[in-house]
């Protein structure tokens, strides 16, 4: 069957309308939790699969492949593997009725990314109250990882919302929100990777906070990133702590920050860890500790009004 990038089925509730940006000649499926999943099923809206897990499964790789996962979708598990190249996961409808992923609380991870060249757009990440390890886990074989508007809600349980190891990865216009204390960071670095981009992000952690810092990368060095125009709500610890693989030339770029700390602190520099600072280079980037204050730059040993 011949598929365009626009799709259309009769609802009781009248017209349902897919439209898919990007065209490809790879294969469409279908998610809903109250599909089927079995053999003949998921091809179209009208009889969709009832897990993410299994629609992967019926993708070819490097085929340009699309999974639409349907508004009000909802499923709780620990078991999603993301092992066939180049699918891309597209998220349909907006605010709460976005496809939710709730994390049980199994000792693993939401969801594996272990092949390159995927694709996560428009999905919503629910923490557990204990057991999981990542909202969402990248290996090193999981290169050029594009994850575009999701959003992660970060209970008590990952530590860690996103583990990433494979490079080339981009956040793009996604969402943190900190709903109960304990977890120690929102993205954590596990590898050495490359060029790699955090752009237009929010880290909503107010009346929560983050343990050891947003973004993390405790062993290994990174290369050529880019952190841009992103906001912090909540900082209660550090903004970044990369460790560095040189002093110069600088090892990527942050600008276009602005932070809003949870409490008072010596210093508003004080929210960058002493080794980013030498393999970091900064630009327009200001925190705040105080109300009715204005920012100051970071990084500064002082705050100077």
């Amino acid at each position: 069957m011949t598929r365009t990038a626009l799709e259309v089925r009769q609802n009781p509730g009248g017209l349902f309308t897919i439209e898919d940006q990007s065209l490809t000649t790879g294969a469409r499926f279908y998610v809903h939790h109250t599909g089927t999943d079995g053999v003949g099923h998921g091809t179209g809206p009208d009889d969709p699969v009832a897990s993410l897990d299994y629609a992967i499964g019926l993708c070819t790789a490097s085929q340009g492949d699309v999974i639409y996962v349907m508004p009000g979708h909802a499923e709780t598990t620990t078991a999603i593997a993301l092992d066939v190249i180049g699918v891309k996961i597209v998220g349909l409808g907006w605010g709460r009725t976005r496809p939710t992923l709730t994390a049980s609380t199994a000792a693993s991870n939401l969801l594996d990314v272990t092949v390159a060249s995927c694709v996560l757009q428009n999905l919503r990440f629910v923490g557990a109250a204990s057991g999981n390890t990542a909202l969402l886990a990248s290996s090193s074989a999981g290169t050029d990882l594009d994850i575009i508007g999701c959003s992660f809600e970060h209970g008590a349980a990952p530590l860690l919302a996103c583990s990433m190891a494979g490079s080339r990865f981009r956040f793009l216009n996604c969402t943190w929100l900190g709903t109960a204390n304990g977890p120690d960071a929102a993205i954590d670095l596990a590898n050495h990777c490359k060029d790699w981009v955090v752009s237009g992000c929010r880290f909503l952690y107010g009346g929560y906070g983050l343990d050891l810092a947003v973004i993390e990368s405790l062993n290994d060095a990174q290369e050529g990133y880019l952190i841009e125009d992103i906001i912090v709500v909540g900082l209660d610890t550090l903004l970044v702590n990369i460790v560095s693989s040189t002093a110069a030339p600088p090892d990527g770029l942050m600008t276009r920050v602005r932070v809003m700390m949870s409490a008072p602190v010596n210093s508003v520099g004080a929210c960058i860890a002493a080794a980013t600072s030498k393999g970091m280079a900064f630009a327009d980037c200001l925190g705040i500790d105080e109300t009715g204050k204005a920012a100051a730059k970071i990084p500064k040993t002082s705050v100077v009004q």
